[in-house]
């Protein structure tokens, strides 16, 4: 029997043919996914890789993730695929085994069973040959950010999250999915794919339970099922709308992407309550090349959002990503660091700087300064139509630490109308006390005066180049 493994790899002898390195397909893989490992978990694991007609019910049992190397001639085999239902009959009474399963070359779908399906598959062959032949260059993908690199790094990550898991954690992961923890991370379509495992990761590093935990099912009523079973514990869902409607299960005329957000938006309404379940959509600036069913697809969700359990972004993806990191990774941080209290003085608040694109020039010195000195940034945004502009700025009004109202060209009504904005806050979700409320103007004391009623910090006389206009800003919010 083997010692106790980390990672198991099985394959056939037929698929571990001969690279230009001298070795074997696998034997190169395994080199490959060592160095990767190390490269993005800092540590090293034991991967132990056997030959699929030498593996015993042991060794089996001895392995905490298998990740079995998949071909058209190892999916004909009975006796592999016995071996591979052996080991998803052991996982289903130990909850930290996980099977992964790594595509060689392409496969006839219908040849893979029904148990094996919902298991993580990592396609590694180039997808744009037209021979069949598998397309695999070794050590070469250690430097690459390419598609095969980021797949390669998609299974470190996973591989790392099932090693997370023992049995003496089951009763942890369900405290975290039943204490808000656990977020929905809907299945997207192939463009955005890529940007939805940069967010997994994110929130997985954060301490955060990610649903679905494996691939979606294909056939329509399998598909509503586990989406309705995943979606339990969870308090958010998180949708990614590209530019394309996606793929359409057997058996529906709707799409994975359109299903799922449907299932959420039925559990919104069911528990009427944002703080027990809410929404939060991304949505493609550009859906100008879109068809017809996406589109009325994204009218849809926009038209329907008649309750606050939702919020949509039609904003540039990296800057959705930006508030991802500060709505769950930052908090998880900060819930983090409460644990050690010396530790939250140096803590560095975010800043909504509410400026109009008509100052975009003067702001900018205090914005790389505040920038410099470490501050999260929430800036408003000039794409999009009205609509998205204001779901950013409600956003940014609930969630900001402290705030600055920037003012150089644009008028008072201008300043008056994001006064009243901070005052009426509360009113779209905001339950913090702002830290800081600043109002920062070139103007002059006595012409900023009638501002004095709306409870904020007043900085006159602001020059873009005048350092010691900057300065006594930025001493002003570091004061308790």
């Amino acid at each position: 029997m083997l010692n106790k493994i980390d990672i198991l790899l099985l394959y056939s002898e037929a698929d571990n043919v001969s690279m230009k390195s001298g070795k074997g397909w696998v034997e190169d893989f395994q080199s490959v996914l060592e160095k990767v490992i190390v490269k993005l978990l800092g540590k090293s694991l034991t991967i132990q890789k056997i030959e699929v007609s030498h593996i015993t019910l042991d060794d089996l049992a001895s392995a905490e993730v298998l990740i079995s190397i998949l071909s058209d001639p190892f999916l004909q085999n009975d006796k592999n695929i016995e071996t591979l239902q052996r080991f998803h009959d052991l996982e289903q009474s130990k909850s930290y085994m996980k099977l992964f399963k790594v595509i060689k070359s392409p496969v006839n779908l219908d040849s893979i069973p029904d148990f094996l399906k919902p298991y993580p598959s990592f396609p590694l062959y180039d997808e744009t040959t037209t021979t069949g032949d598998t397309n695999w260059q070794g050590f070469q993908f250690i430097e690459q950010q390419d598609a095969t690199w980021l797949k390669l790094t998609d299974l470190a990550y996973e591989i790392s999250e099932s090693l997370s898991i023992s049995e003496s954690d089951t009763s942890t992961s369900i405290s975290a999915h039943s204490s808000g923890k656990a977020i929905y991370l809907a299945e997207t379509n192939k463009e955005l794919t890529i940007q939805r495992n940069i967010i997994k990761r994110e929130l997985l590093k954060s301490g955060y339970k990610v649903y679905p935990e494996f691939a979606l099912p294909k056939e329509v009523d399998t598909l509503k099922n586990t989406v309705h079973d995943q979606m339990v514990g969870c308090s958010v869902s998180i949708h990614l709308v590209g530019e394309s409607y996606g793929e359409i299960p057997q058996g529906s005329d709707r799409s994975i992407i359109d299903l799922q957000n449907q299932i959420a938006a039925e559990k919104s309404i069911k528990l009427k309550d944002k703080n027990l379940f809410s929404r939060l959509i991304w949505i493609s600036p550009n859906q100008s090349e879109a068809e017809d069913k996406h589109k009325a697809f994204v009218q849809n969700i926009k038209r329907d959002l008649t309750a606050a359990d939702a919020e949509i972004l039609e904003i540039p993806l990296e800057d959705f990503k930006g508030i991802i990191r500060e709505e769950f990774t930052k908090s998880a941080s900060v819930e983090k660091k409460n644990t050690n209290a010396k530790n939250i003085s140096n803590t560095k608040n975010s800043i909504y700087l509410i400026h109009d694109k008509l100052d975009a020039d003067e702001v900018a010195p205090l914005k790389a300064k505040l920038f410099a000195e470490g501050y999260e940034l929430l800036t408003p945004t000039c794409e999009g139509d009205i609509q998205t502009q204001q779901n950013l700025h409600i956003h940014h009004l609930i969630h900001f630490d402290s705030v600055i109202i920037f003012q150089h060209h644009v008028n008072d009504q201008w300043v008056k109308m994001k006064l009243l904005d901070l005052m009426k806050a509360p009113g779209v979700g905001r339950k913090k006390i702002a830290k800081h409320k600043l109002l920062v103007s070139k103007k002059s004391a006595e012409e900023l005066a009638r501002f004095d009623k709306y409870d904020v910090n007043i900085f006159d006389g602001y020059t873009p180049r005048g350092a010691n206009s900057i300065k006594s800003i930025i001493d002003s919010l570091t004061e308790a």
